[in-house]
C-alpha cells in the first residue's frame, strides 16, 4: 500500500472512530462537532468563511446551519454589513460543550499513540508540516 492511500484510510478511520465516538457519548456526529469547533476556535464568523475554514463548499454550511440553529447549538444574524451574507455564532451553551468534548477526543487519540509507543510532539510536527505543506500546493 503507497503513502497516499495509506493517509487516506488514516484519515477516514480517525473520522469514523471519532464519529463513533461523539455519537456513543453525546449523541452527535463528526461532522457536526467538526463545524462546531472550528466554529468555537475562528468565533462570530460568516457562513463563507466558516466553509473556507472547514474546506468546504458554502452549500454544505448553508445546508446544515438552520439544523444547528434548529438545535439551539449555534445562532444565525443577519451582517449588518451585507445583507445577504450571513453570520454564526456557536451558542453559550455549546462552547463549553465543544471545549469538553474536543478535549476527550484528543485524549483518545493520545492514549491510542501513546500504546503503540509513537513519538507524539514528532508525529505532530510531522503531520503540521504535511498540513502546510499540502495547503500551499
Amino acid at each position: 500500500m503507497n503513502i497516499s492511500t495509506s493517509l487516506h484510510i488514516l484519515v477516514n478511520n480517525m473520522d469514523r472512530y471519532a464519529d463513533n465516538f461523539l455519537k456513543e457519548k453525546y449523541n452527535i456526529s463528526y461532522s457536526r462537532f467538526y463545524m462546531l469547533a472550528i466554529l468555537e476556535s475562528i468565533g462570530t464568523c460568516t457562513q463563507h468563511d466558516l466553509a473556507q475554514s472547514m474546506i468546504v463548499w458554502d452549500a454544505v454550511v448553508s445546508r446544515i446551519m438552520p439544523k444547528l440553529e434548529t438545535l439551539g447549538l449555534v445562532k444565525i444574524k443577519t451582517n449588518p454589513l451585507h445583507k445577504r451574507k450571513k453570520q454564526v455564532c456557536l451558542s453559550k451553551k455549546w462552547t463549553q460543550f465543544v471545549k469538553k468534548a474536543s478535549q476527550q477526543l484528543e485524549d483518545h487519540f493520545i492514549q491510542l499513540l501513546q500504546a503503540e509507543r509513537v513519538d507524539i510532539p514528532l508525529f505532530h510536527s510531522q503531520i503540521q508540516w504535511l498540513i502546510k505543506t499540502m495547503s500551499n500546493k
